[in-house]
């Protein structure tokens, strides 16, 4: 080449060296210019001006940037879905952005890209031999004819009445003749509540007057969830109203007690 040229150097090009020692001959195999890993294949730019003038690829069935992985750089371990071969939405972000270095062998993760478990609280599991299937999620249990089932049944707590109290212990609320009794209904506590209130029946041991309440006695109401995997197939809780006594006379005097209850 001429003195203001110089002859393009090929990045790719792997050379050895041979020394001699003592009448003995040493061949070394030395790396090329190129900076890839040493299982990755260095392809050659279509033009030796480009800059850099060559790419690491990776064999086929192996990840990553084709660069050599720094000696305390964090290193990102690539995954593929239950395929075998597609990437996993994290190792494709990895992928566009370099951080996968070296060419490495991808680790299957079964789950992702699994198709969806269409049973009722199931879940994507994977067994010892890596292979995915559809299970009950934490907390429920298989049964053979309703699926997924909560493990343990829902409690359920009365709701107080404000106005005159609910025994916590007791379930017992205590009216006077001439009040009226307001519906508060219960609380599910469960992690399904929402479904369990779907399947909530509410029943009186006694029909209840429209207006106010001025036969002395109690009545019952009683709550029910159904868990038709469980025996018994429900789950109950009782709120016990006591009507008290008081004077009939006051009741009837239209001072305020019962005013708006009929003769």
């Amino acid at each position: 080449c001429r003195s203001s040229f110089r002859c393009p150097v090929d990045p790719c090009a792997r050379t050895t060296t041979k020394t001699t020692n003592n009448n003995t001959s040493k061949t070394k195999h030395a790396s090329s210019s190129a900076a890839c890993a040493s299982n990755a294949i260095c392809q050659r730019a279509t033009s030796p001006l480009h800059r850099p003038n060559y790419a690491c690829q990776c064999p086929s069935g192996l990840m990553g940037n084709g660069k050599p992985c720094m000696r305390n750089g964090r290193k990102v371990e690539p995954k593929v879905q239950y395929d075998g071969t597609t990437p996993t939405e994290e190792t494709r972000r990895a992928l566009d952005k370099g951080l996968i270095c070296g060419c490495v062998e991808a680790t299957v993760d079964a789950c992702d890209g699994f198709p969806k478990c269409l049973g009722k609280h199931e879940m994507c599991t994977v067994s010892s031999s890596n292979t995915p299937g559809c299970t009950c999620q934490i907390g429920y249990v298989h049964d053979p004819d309703y699926g997924c089932v909560d493990e343990s049944p829902p409690l359920l707590h009365l709701r107080p009445d404000p106005t005159h109290g609910t025994d916590p212990k007791t379930g017992t609320t205590h009216l006077s003749q001439g009040d009226r009794y307001e519906e508060y209904g219960i609380d599910v506590v469960d992690d399904n509540a929402e479904e369990y209130y779907r399947s909530l029946k509410i029943a009186y041991s006694r029909p209840l007057p429209q207006g106010c309440l001025l036969e002395v006695g109690e009545f019952h109401v009683n709550y029910t969830v159904a868990t038709p995997w469980t025996s018994p197939n429900f789950v109950r809780a009782k709120r016990t109203v006591v009507i008290d006594n008081i004077d009939e006379c006051a009741v009837k005097a239209n001072v305020g007690v019962g005013a708006n209850c009929p003769e």
